[in-house]
């Protein structure tokens, strides 16, 4: 049967990916601002050491790593309101979050208690329509490399 649904896909291979060089100046230009990196403690697929490496390859004034301390493939799969808050205070106001920020993941999102509220969570009101859409994302799959699942199957 697997074979059946696999023949009907047009998987292709991914691009030849770039292995050559990347420094700074020669190779990579200074960005204007940061390049932001959030990695995940239990990453399976883009473990916290390949943020760590980004960072040490752009410069540490040209780069910085917010560290979420969960589990699973993207910040999206352990959200953490602190994750979000660091990324929303960057983008709108451009204030980045110190070096050596670590974040801890929001509890509930993982075993959430089926008789309680976002609000019974914890939250307080400010971050209670930020938590919802991290919910939403988590809950949608947004992170999941869905690419690989279905490679897997065939």
């Amino acid at each position: 049967m697997a074979s059946a649904l696999c023949s009907a896909r047009s998987v292709q291979p991914p691009p030849v990916r770039y292995e050559g060089a990347w420094k700074m100046g020669a190779d990579l230009r200074k960005p204007k601002n940061p390049v932001v990196f959030v990695s995940n403690s239990h990453d399976p697929i883009t473990p916290i050491s390949s943020g760590r490496r980004m960072v040490e390859t752009f410069g540490a004034e040209n780069a910085r790593l917010l560290h979420n301390n969960g589990y699973g493939h993207c910040s999206t799969n352990h959200p953490s309101v602190c994750v979000a808050k660091a990324l929303k205070a960057y983008i709108i106001n451009g204030t980045l979050f110190p070096e050596g920020t670590v974040c801890e993941p929001d509890a509930g999102f993982i075993f959430p208690p089926k008789d309680k509220e976002d609000g019974e969570l914890g939250y307080d009101a400010g971050n209670r329509a930020l938590a919802r859409v991290l919910r939403s994302l988590a809950d949608a799959g947004i992170g999941m490399p869905r690419a690989y699942i279905r490679i897997s199957v065939c």
